[in-house]
């Protein structure tokens, strides 16, 4: 492991401990970049080397948990995005910080902002349903009901996916330490199935496509617990009284 960065992370971790260190200025705190990179995937990565990669992961989580300070979003929102941004150019794959730092930009009122990048974590892992959920939000605070429509679906085409790929996938997201919706016991396929569908059938209602509305809301009554599903039931009406109003 390179020095410079044992010695950033010691004095880091010490800093924090004996309270000296300000999350309010820990975005100007740098950490030392490794200067030996993995040119070769397939080759075999050093000790060394595995070693600076296990040391950027771990500055990624300091600036990640340094954003997640409930305080700061209320009170400095600007400097938590900036935390955010510094954990997501350590690590381009934290989908913990695409998924919060998204959060934190609808907090702002910046929904197009939040919407690029819930997107991003879409483009990197597009088998998660966890990242199809937060573009599919934000779609649907743009009102672009539409676009949050196909997101909804893609969701449900997730859950309901026979596919080898997807179903291996969706099992490695479970297991690793990754933040994911996937891992929420609660979050049950057929109860997943329903309240999207339920979604997607408000949408259309809203859109004035009654016929596709009342189907998806037929679909999401169809799973065990929402037969009487209130609000599932006034919009499965609102849908047949615009079918009766068109006819």
């Amino acid at each position: 492991m390179g020095s410079k960065i044992k010695l950033a992370i010691i004095g880091l971790a010490l800093a924090t401990l004996i309270g000296n260190y300000s999350p309010l200025n820990a975005a100007d705190n740098k950490p030392q970049t490794p200067k030996k990179q993995v040119s070769n995937l397939e080759s075999k990565v050093s000790d060394e080397a595995y070693d600076e990669a296990a040391d950027i992961k771990l500055m990624s989580e300091f600036y990640l948990k340094q954003a997640e300070n409930g305080n700061l979003w209320k009170s400095d929102p600007d400097k938590a995005l900036k935390f955010y941004e510094k954990a997501i150019e350590l690590n381009p794959n934290c989908m913990r910080a695409y998924y919060h730092g998204g959060e934190l930009l609808e907090n702002m009122k910046r929904s197009e902002d939040a919407l690029k990048w819930h997107l991003n974590a879409v483009k990197i892992d597009p088998l998660d349903p966890t990242t199809w959920r937060h573009a599919a939000d934000s779609y649907n605070r743009l009102g672009m009901k539409k676009e949050a429509i196909g997101a909804w679906e893609k969701i449900i085409e997730l859950y309901e996916s026979k596919d080898e790929k997807v179903l291996k996938h969706m099992e490695e997201i479970k297991n690793s330490d990754e933040y994911s919706d996937l891992k929420i016991p609660e979050k049950k396929k057929d109860s997943e199935i329903a309240i999207y569908s339920l979604m997607i059938g408000q949408a259309y209602n809203d859109l004035g496509q009654y016929d596709k509305g009342k189907e998806c809301l037929e679909k999401a009554m169809s799973k065990p617990k929402y037969q009487k599903h209130q609000v599932l039931m006034l919009e499965l009406e609102r849908s047949k009284e615009g079918l009766n109003s068109q006819n």
